[in-house]
């Protein structure tokens, strides 16, 4: 695997910086800016025409920002230097049906320098046993699953993943995301968009959300979470102490017996106060909204 990214822990693998694109008088993307570090798993939300697919192809060197800047490891991402320090899965499968696994794998590999990887990413895929099928013979979620692998063969700093598993059904999608977390690691990010939300949530440790070609939020996806509806935090054996909630950092929307229910937007200030004020309990419950419920939110607020 690349040695060299050893040295680049504390180097923003990504920076988009003010970046617009305009398509003649369409704006499709609006002073978008963010930056990308090793180890993050960031997901990007935004519903069709929020310009997700504009802001990958700026990164990807497809395109150029109209203004703005945009840097693939201190490089420009349509020079060949920065094009080696990313792997892309795009919307459609992008891979030839009439060639078989094993040599599709050891085309891209070649072009990236990594064949010695192959047989690594077919285990870690489960594709083994699928090698010697040619690639117009296989279902669309295992052609799909090529596709994903594919990327990863390109071991790069950065992985953008497109809507990587629309259309496939549960086990796919599951057994999917599985080889991407068995691959991902501390040196590596991973930049990724679905219609999934709950996989979003599952998998990535931040969010960002776009509408209408803008930068709404960006956030870890616990605090998003927490910001949108607020978390509700249940205390059990309280007993009989009452609590108005009034100057704290939460909201009271219930309190019956020994039990606390309230809200908040930020639960470790709300639980932090708690406990300077002695609060006793034999037990506490968290739970938060889903991304789902967070996203609309967000986004009905921007309209």
């Amino acid at each position: 695997m690349n040695e060299e990214l050893n040295s680049q822990k504390d180097t923003a693998i990504l920076s988009v910086r003010s970046a617009s694109k305009s398509f003649g008088e369409v704006q499709a993307l609006n002073g978008v800016s963010f930056e990308v570090f090793p180890g993050e798993l960031v997901g990007v939300l935004g519903e069709n025409g929020a310009g997700k697919s504009t802001l990958f192809s700026l990164i990807s060197g497809l395109n150029t920002p109209t203004s703005g800047s945009v840097s693939l490891m201190g490089n420009n991402p349509r020079h060949q230097k920065a094009r080696r320090n990313i792997g892309v899965t795009p919307q459609g499968t992008g891979v030839d049906p009439r060639m078989r696994v094993s040599d599709f794998l050891n085309f891209v590999g070649f072009h990236f320098g990594t064949r010695s990887l192959v047989e690594e990413i077919l285990e870690k895929f489960r594709l083994t046993h699928l090698s010697d099928k040619v690639i117009g013979g296989l279902s669309g979620g295992q052609q799909r699953l090529v596709s994903v692998a594919a990327a990863f063969l390109a071991d790069a700093p950065l992985t953008i993943l497109d809507e990587p598993t629309t259309g496939l059904d549960t086990v796919t999608r599951s057994a999917i995301w599985e080889s991407i977390r068995s691959i991902t690691g501390k040196d590596r990010a991973l930049l990724v968009s679905s219609h999934y939300l709950e996989e979003i949530e599952n998998l990535c440790d931040r969010v960002i959300v776009m509408q209408k070609g803008k930068l709404i939020a960006d956030s870890e996806t616990q605090s998003l979470l927490g910001a949108s509806t607020g978390s509700v935090i249940t205390l059990g054996g309280v007993g009989d102490r009452a609590i108005s909630g009034e100057g704290q950092a939460f909201e009271v929307i219930r309190n019956e017996g020994d039990e606390i229910d309230f809200r908040t937007s930020d639960v470790k200030q709300a639980l932090t106060s708690l406990a300077a004020d002695g609060w006793p309990f034999d037990r506490i419950e968290i739970s938060h909204p889903s991304l789902e419920q967070a996203f609309i939110t967000m986004t009905e607020e921007e309209k």
